[in-house]
């Protein structure tokens, strides 16, 4: 609100002002101010007043600062006080307020004041008492009152009809409120905070408008609440938290709910939002919100159709057993029933909103008018046993158990039970069962509360329908078993050598099972002493535990080992006095036994030497030196066979010597050294023949892994020392053939390189590690191999090539870098077949088959026509010949061309082709009056008819038949030919 600008008045007017000054109870009587005490502006035909005036406040006391009454005036320079500004007493906005305490609030005197501007008093919680508002008060705008500590009922004035949003908030001293009937509008949060306003709030009938957050919090105001009748907005969580049971929605349905009914969130004991059955369905429509919708409802009479019992007041979409009390409020009664016989039968009459509908309890919502009566079986009594077992783990079983009893039980029904484990709020187990018990043994099944428990429903089932009558209510159990103590009896050497640890500890029979180990920190000395235990039982049924053991520890025989670079030294057993000391030579991988001193004096040892029953002091010196290539090859080639026939120990034996062939050979490729390639094939062989190793190629018939143990030069040296500790129980190499999808960067990668092919098939092919270890399995992707493999594509009919063309096929494939790019190589074909294309590859990802053509000019073969004067000629390998015109020759007649010279195999010009050189040969008919037989073609010069030509076979009046057609042919021409010259 914006006013004038502060004038000061007459001397008068001041005058009268400093005696109103002289009646507060902070003014300094050895001072007396006469200045004005408040800055005001003009507003309308009255003033507002801003504030105090500076000099005012610097006249006061520090101990009158911190007791100031504000006491607004009728008048100030003789014009009525009509309005109190936005931010007037407002600390935050007036450094002069800084030091100073308002402590209470008069109006009393501002007769004519219509309106208190916003945030005029905010946050001034040392206002306290009654508030009395003047009756000509109109509006109190937005946070004006807020934080105040105002106590007591307030009588809103009549005038009023506006409360300006938060006007009250965190007025916890207001005991009620009064609300004047012209009221129309109470903004958002104007009340909000108000925990001390108390029971039943009455609105006035002209409310339009509550805003959101109104009455939040105000959790003391109870009962019903009827809302205004002229009501046209409803703010989200107006009453939040209060504790209203029944709320009287306005009779017109189209007040705005704002996000559909959120006024009434949180309010616990809210049972009903009444309505009239004409608006119910309009309602119902508009309060989306769930948690109100369901508690919607209006007035209905329900009667018992057989008028076995009064009619009852109830609310349609309500529970049965929500009653209406004395006091007119709705609220649930926890002891109201149905009318029913004692089911002593096994029947019970049931009642229902539909005749031979589902039947109802009185937790059920009211969906009619009318009650009808259902003949059906009585429920059963259910016993369950005690709902709390507490003991201390024995062996013994617990059963948890409901006992159900039915005067018709296996005779027209039976009952089953669903069981529920519940761990930490979440099911655990379930069991459905006939049993009416559920058994427990160990420590692990208890359920002892907080978040586990058992529970159990029973459900009723009848053989006639074949369906379930009943569902129990659910039961609980709480099953508390302890651990029990364990008994531990250790076993131990009671005299042993003194070591940096202590002599093997152990179980003794008798004892619970599980791991019994020194206590960590302990010191071992000369002498007897107690050393401590500690014991983990394998089952939680047991407590773990500790004690002590008394033993004798002597100084032990004194052997000073050395080992040198590449290995390490160790000694098996505890080594005594009297008996034999042992010692474990160990190359690290990649190296061997070099030297060995026992005593000082070279001995033959590779993998153990033994000191013979130990009685003084010993040295043992052992040097190690880096395997050779051609040692490793030899200890390759010297490997055991694995053929299946070998019993188990030797079995275990030869893997062993596998395992420790290919760590080492690892060991070597690391240090640069590499095997032949005929030692790596018969190390790979040998692996493939491990029980705990296995490798798969592709399972598609146009891909072929050749030689697929050549996958195992990709097993690490690492992955093969797991294997020999048995850290690794299987490990498994595995290439997969899928359908490819290149992406589109992928694919514009094989484009760009395969210029000048023809793409064609693609797959996918990824190889994968799956290392198992315990119960764990590892599936590890193998980007790139340690050495190529040969994979073998057939190529399907219809990319091999056709009759003409050479067709040359490769491999496109693909790689991704580090940095997300692509690139594409060519694998060239190795094997020279037309059918499939080999390659040699050390990556895995898209493989597409790619081929380009080049047409093959064809062979020209010359063909000689023999013995007839016909001039050679050329045709295409492969080609048809074209027919030349018949030879001719006098006295006989033209057979056909042939192959061979004696005319045995013909020459079909329609369908045979010219593979390669050709002599054709005619065969000669004679024609009648000509010596009998045949004249075979021969070189030329042709030979006379006389050289003994073979006899003809046939018709011999055929040739007199041509000659006379021949003749008749050549009259016809003849005669054709004179009539053209005409």
């Amino acid at each position: 609100m914006r006013f004038a600008k502060r004038r000061r008045g007459a001397v008068a007017l001041v005058l009268l002002v400093a005696l109103a000054v002289l009646s507060l109870s902070t003014w300094a009587e050895e001072a007396p101010y006469t200045g004005a005490v408040f800055t005001w502006a003009e507003a309308g035909g009255g003033v507002a007043v801003t504030g105090f005036d500076d000099g005012y406040l610097a006249s006061l006391t520090e101990a009158q600062r911190g007791d100031i009454a504000i006491i607004i005036p009728e008048t100030i320079g003789g014009k009525p006080v009509t309005a109190i500004g936005d931010l007037a007493f407002y600390n935050n906005t007036h450094p002069s307020y800084k030091d100073c305490r308002f402590t209470s609030l008069d109006l009393s005197q501002a007769t004519h004041l219509v309106q208190i501007g916003e945030m005029a008093f905010d946050s001034h919680s040392e206002l306290t008492g009654p508030l009395a508002l003047p009756a000509s008060l109109e509006t109190i705008g937005k946070q004006a009152f807020m934080g105040c500590r105002f106590t007591g009922s307030l009588d809103l004035p009549a005038a009023l009809t506006t409360l300006g949003q938060g006007a009250f908030k965190y007025n916890t001293g207001l005991t009620g409120v009064r609300f004047p009937a012209g009221l129309t509008t109470i903004e958002n949060a104007a009340f909000s905070g108000c925990t001390g306003l108390s029971g039943e709030l009455a609105l006035p009938k002209s409310l339009k408008k509550i805003g959101a957050q109104a009455f939040q919090s105000c959790s003391a105001l109870t009962g019903t609440l009827t809302l205004p009748e002229e009501l046209t907005f409803l703010g989200s969580q107006a009453f939040y938290g209060t504790n209203v049971s029944t709320a009287v929605l306005p009779p017109d349905p189209t007040v705005v709910l704002e996000n559909g009914g959120t006024a009434f969130r949180n309010c616990a004991r809210l049972t009903a939002l009444l309505c009239t059955e004409e608006n119910y369905a309009a309602y119902a429509k508009s309060l989306t919100y769930a948690d109100a919708k369901k508690l919607l409802g209006y007035p209905i009479s329900v009667s018992y159709a057989d008028g076995s019992a009064p009619a009852l007041e109830r609310l349609f979409g309500r529970p049965l057993n929500l009653v209406k009390g004395a006091d007119g409020h709705w609220a649930t009664d926890s002891g109201f029933a149905l009318p029913a016989d004692d089911g002593s039968t096994g029947y019970l009459t049931r009642w229902s909103f539909a005749e031979g509908g589902s039947t109802v309890s009185p937790a059920s919502a009211v969906s009619g008018a009318t009650l009808y009566p259902v003949r059906g079986y009585a429920d059963p009594v259910l016993t369950p046993s005690d709902s709390r077992v507490s003991k201390v783990y024995d062996g013994q079983p617990v059963e948890l158990k409901i006992d159900i009893s039915h005067p018709l039980k296996g005779d027209k029904v039976f009952f089953y039970c669903m069981w529920t484990k519940v761990h930490n709020y979440q099911k655990d187990k379930d069991r459905w069962s006939t049993d009416n018990c559920w058994t427990a043994v160990d420590v692990a099944d208890s359920a002892p509360g907080g978040g586990d428990w058992y529970q159990v429903t029973v459900y009723g089932y009848d053989y006639a329908t074949k369906t379930n009558f009943y569902k129990s209510q659910t039961h609980y159990f709480y099953l508390d078993i302890q651990p029990a103590d364990a008994t531990v009896l250790p076993v131990c050497a009671g005299d042993a050598p003194l070591e940096s640890g202590l002599p093997s500890l152990a179980l003794g029979e008798g004892s619970t099972p599980g791991a019994i180990a020194w206590e960590e920190g302990q010191t071992p000395v000369v002498g007897t002493a107690n050393y401590r235990w500690t014991f983990e039982p394998d089952s939680g049924n047991y407590r773990g535990t500790g004690g002590e053991v008394a033993l004798t520890l002597h100084p032990a025989p004194a052997i000073a080992v050395e080992a040198g670079v590449g290995g390490a030294v160790s000694r098996e057993g505890e080594g005594l006095w009297g008996e034999d000391a042992v010692y474990r030579l160990t190359p690290a991988p990649g190296y061997r036994v070099d030297t060995v001193l026992a005593d000082g004096v070279p001995v033959a040892a590779t993998g153990r030497y033994t000191f013979p029953q130990i009685s003084g002091p010993h040295t043992l010196q052992v040097t190690f030196a880096p395997l050779w290539a051609e040692e490793a090859e030899e200890m390759i080639g010297t490997l055991p066979p694995l053929d299946g026939n070998l019993a188990p120990e030797e079995q275990a034996a030869a893997e062993e010597a596998v395992l420790a062939a290919k760590v080492h050979t690892e060991a070597l490729k690391k240090g640069g050294t590499a095997l032949s390639a005929g030692a790596q094939d018969t190390l790979n062989a040998a692996l493939a023949q491990l029980s705990t190793v296995a490798v798969e190629g592709p399972d598609h018939p146009a891909l072929t892994l050749n030689r697929p143990a050549a996958l195992l030069s990709n097993m690490s040296q690492e992955e093969a020392a797991a294997l020999q500790a048995g850290e690794i129980s299987h490990y498994r190499l595995s290439l997969q053939r899928g359908s490819a999808a290149p992406d589109g960067r992928e694919q514009a990668a094989i484009e760009t390189a395969a210029q000048g092919y023809v793409l064609a098939d693609q797959h996918s092919l990824t190889l994968q590690k799956i290392i198992t270890r315990g119960e764990d399995t590892e599936v590890v992707p193998v980007e790139r191999l340690a050495a190529p493999i040969s994979l073998t594509f057939t190529l399907p009919p219809a990319l091999q090539a056709p009759d003409g063309i050479a067709r040359t096929h490769a491999v496109l494939r693909t790689h991704q870098a580090p940095d997300g790019s692509w690139s594409a190589e060519i694998l060239e074909d190795v094997d020279g077949s037309a059918t499939t294309v080999t390659v040699l590859t050390d990556r895995f990802s898209t493989y597409t088959l790619i081929y380009r053509d080049e047409a093959v000019a064809p062979k020209r073969c010359t063909v000689h026509f023999a013995g007839t004067g016909l001039a050679d000629t050329e045709a295409a390998a492969g080609s048809l010949l074209p027919q030349p015109a018949d030879p001719t020759r006098e006295g006989y007649r033209f057979g056909g061309w042939y192959q061979d010279e004696g005319c045995t195999l013909p020459w079909d010009f329609a369908a045979d082709r010219v593979e390669g050189e050709l002599t054709l040969y005619p065969r000669w008919i004679p024609l009648e009056g000509t010596p009998d037989g045949e004249v075979r073609p021969a070189p030329s010069p042709a030979p006379t008819p006389d050289e003994g030509l073979p006899a003809e076979t046939g018709d011999a009046g055929l040739p007199l038949a041509a000659g006379a057609l021949a003749l008749l042919a050549a009259g016809a021409v003849a005669l054709s030919r004179a009539r053209k010259r005409r």
